[in-house]
């Protein structure tokens, strides 16, 4: 998936939710308002470090 379309399509979809749309079946509610990819991978890594996961883990 081209990364464009995973941000199109995945990402600001859970970030804004859709409670706004009521053409859509399904709503959701936003995730964060303002999360970025950059900011999610950084948390990630976070999270990483406070389980306790290796350094060559977090690197994989």
């Amino acid at each position: 998936m081209w990364r464009s379309t995973f941000i199109r399509r995945v990402l600001k979809p859970a970030v804004k939710g859709n409670e706004g749309c009521p053409q859509s079946g399904i709503h959701t509610v936003p995730i964060r308002p303002g999360l970025t990819f950059h900011g999610l991978r950084h948390s990630h890594k976070t999270w990483l470090i406070a389980g306790g996961a290796p350094e060559i883990a977090q690197a994989r």
